[in-house]
């Protein structure tokens, strides 16, 4: 006597491996996709907390005129990034690059909580 799986066997676990696979997939490039924006969100507040470091007093100024210091500007294009203020606090809109390539980031302030992430560029309407 033969031992070993037959070929039904064989196809059923590779189904149900299928099965699990496009239940899985969707939910992990979903959690990757909200770390993406968190984690944009958070170079968004670093931003700012340079640009009140700095003492930024400017009613709108595009990013690529401020001196950013030692934040790394690799994943913002700063030529599309502005820095505004309204009562008193400083609010971004950033747009990202290389790793946020097609992220724009509209209306952050410091206090802001999630990340408000769209794909299409800022419109210059202020909070």
């Amino acid at each position: 006597m033969k031992k070993g799986f037959t070929l039904i066997e064989l196809l059923s676990v590779i189904v149900i491996l299928a099965v699990i696979l496009l239940i899985a997939i969707p939910k992990i490039n979903k959690r990757v996709l909200d770390g993406r924006q968190k984690s944009f969100l958070v170079t968004a507040k670093n931003v700012i907390r340079q640009l009140e470091y700095m003492g930024f007093d400017s009613n709108s100024e595009i990013l690529s005129n401020v001196d950013l210091g030692d934040i790394s500007t690799s994943n913002i294009i700063l030529s599309e990034s502005r820095a505004y203020i309204v009562n008193d606090e400083i609010y971004i809109d950033l747009a990202g690059s290389n790793d946020y390539d097609g992220m724009y980031i509209c209306g952050v302030n410091a206090s802001t909580k999630d990340a408000n992430v769209q794909e299409e560029p800022c419109t210059n309407a202020t909070p």
